[in-house]
């Protein structure tokens, strides 16, 4: 009988426990975001004393102050930034939650947040008509990278797919979707190189070239097949962006290497010049890659689909 009678305490005690609120957590992280409760209530369009009730509640919950009223206003307590990113995780893990519960009634819908690696900034206005047209609830986050920045934001699940480019033909036991394949092209002023020869890999060393930074998998490439040829890349700068490369090369006597797709337009304005570069030929592996560490909606499905068709269309294809 005792201990029947420990049971049923022990299961009143759990029924008790009421659930933490996602509103109250909402609230708590707006608070740490905004200069006062009285712009999260406006925010919100709820009353200053309902949000602070909100909070209070949530600090009885947790056992502990959240917050510190100072001369200056309030700051976190030492409590409250341990449950700041928990608070967070757990919003946008709900908001992915709902997501993919509407994505199962085979409508697409939410936000898709996709990197495109900085060479397919020129895919970015179409890529948002065409999901615009066919799929109305879909939002698009785009952001544009090199590789190494792209994966991390993959990792961390702050992008849901990405473009990601490789210098090694594609190793079949990763789970890579490999696209296509773009050779390398020397870019240089309009009026370097008029013709459409190739060119060999060893005439670099004379030209001053401005490239990424070392860190990026292409300039690692290019400084492995310099050394195998016994010379050495002459940098004059590294650049960030494609963008800020073609400037560069369009208006001083600059070159850099890129493929040729993300050029077109430049090339048919006769602003540039392109010869292929070979001996050795380097090839980019345009690989789409989603995010691991949640389930993929219909949206980001869809999505995902239409960039692979538009990348296709610029790449050679996989071996």
């Amino acid at each position: 009988m005792e201990i029947g009678r420990r049971a049923r305490g022990s299961h009143q005690q759990v029924r008790t426990t009421s659930p933490l609120d996602l509103a109250s957590l909402h609230c708590f992280v707006l608070a740490t975001e905004m200069p006062s409760l009285s712009v999260v209530a406006v925010e919100l369009g709820q009353t200053q004393s309902s949000i602070s009730k909100r909070i209070a509640s949530l600090e009885q919950q947790l056992g502990g102050r959240l917050f510190e009223r100072t001369g200056r206003g309030v700051v976190l307590t030492g409590l409250g930034a341990e449950v700041l990113p928990i608070a967070r995780k757990l919003l946008a893990d709900a908001a992915s939650l709902a997501e993919y519960g509407k994505s199962r009634g085979q409508v697409p819908t939410g936000t898709v947040r996709i990197g495109l690696s900085s060479s397919f900034h020129f895919l970015v206005s179409d890529l948002f008509v065409e999901v615009s047209r066919r799929y109305s609830e879909v939002r698009l986050f785009m952001s544009e990278g090199f590789a190494p920045a792209l994966e991390q934001e993959l990792s961390h699940g702050r992008l849901d797919l990405a473009t990601v480019t490789t210098f090694a033909p594609q190793d079949k036991s990763r789970d890579w979707d490999c696209v296509g394949i773009a050779d390398t092209y020397l870019a240089g002023p309009a009026t370097f190189g008029a013709d459409s020869s190739d060119i060999d890999f060893i005439v670099l060393r004379s030209l001053p070239l401005a490239l990424p930074p070392r860190s990026d998998p292409f300039r690692q490439k290019l400084a492995t097949s310099a050394r195998d040829l016994g010379i050495e890349l002459q940098v004059a700068v590294e650049v960030n962006s494609t963008r800020m490369l073609l400037d560069l090369v369009s208006r001083t006597g600059i070159h850099t290497l890129l493929a040729r797709h993300s050029v077109d337009a430049q090339l048919k304005a006769n602003e540039i010049s392109m010869r292929r570069l070979v001996n050795p030929v380097v090839q980019r592996h345009v690989t789409l890659r989603y995010a691991t560490s949640q389930p993929n909606t219909l949206a980001v499905r869809v999505v995902g689909t239409l960039l692979r068709e538009k990348l296709k269309s610029v790449l050679k294809q996989c071996y």
